[in-house]
């Protein structure tokens, strides 16, 4: 995992952190699906973490490549609806996932974003854009263990890139 710290005040930092995050996904050849990195924004509200998590995403789909976009509770919905393999949300080259961490999610819906992100590792790029740190995403369960793991398998394979300053 890569941390990268970037100040919001300055377009040309965010501009690098995110060139350095597609750089990361990027294939060596355009016939060859991106690589399976992982990205999470880490920032306070309003800095446009979203707007930057979908920047890879718009890539991938421009080389020909899908991509699927959801929040945290739109995918658990999806996920508690149908638990098959074939979904878009298993199967794209990048799966955007805003505001991870604004919700609480039951010790169930828990467990089923840990088995997206036990599918995801090594199979397709997660990105994710939170404005919680990852120690505070245990609060946001019933079901501590199971969101102590989820970072675990998200931050394999990932470059987190922490956004400071204020929102606009």
């Amino acid at each position: 995992m890569t941390t990268s710290p970037v100040d919001n005040r300055g377009i040309s930092p965010c501009r690098a952190a995110l060139t350095s995050a597609m750089n990361s996904m990027a294939p060596s050849d355009r016939t060859k699906p991106p690589r399976h990195e992982n990205v999470i924004f880490l920032a306070p509200p309003g800095v446009s973490k979203t707007h930057l998590a979908t920047a890879p995403a718009f890539k991938a789909r421009y080389q020909g490549f899908s991509a699927y976009f959801a929040t945290r509770h739109a995918l658990i919905a999806q996920l508690k609806e149908s638990q098959a393999k074939g979904k878009a949300h298993l199967n794209s080259c990048r799966v955007i996932v805003p505001v991870v961490g604004c919700l609480p999610v039951t010790g169930h819906e828990a467990y089923l974003f840990f088995q997206f992100a036990t599918c995801r590792n090594e199979e397709g790029s997660t990105i994710i854009a939170s404005n919680k740190s990852y120690s505070d995403w245990q609060e946001l369960s019933s079901n501590p263990v199971i969101a102590s793991l989820i970072p675990d398998r998200i931050l394999y394979h990932c470059q987190a890139i922490n956004i400071q300053g204020q929102g606009y």
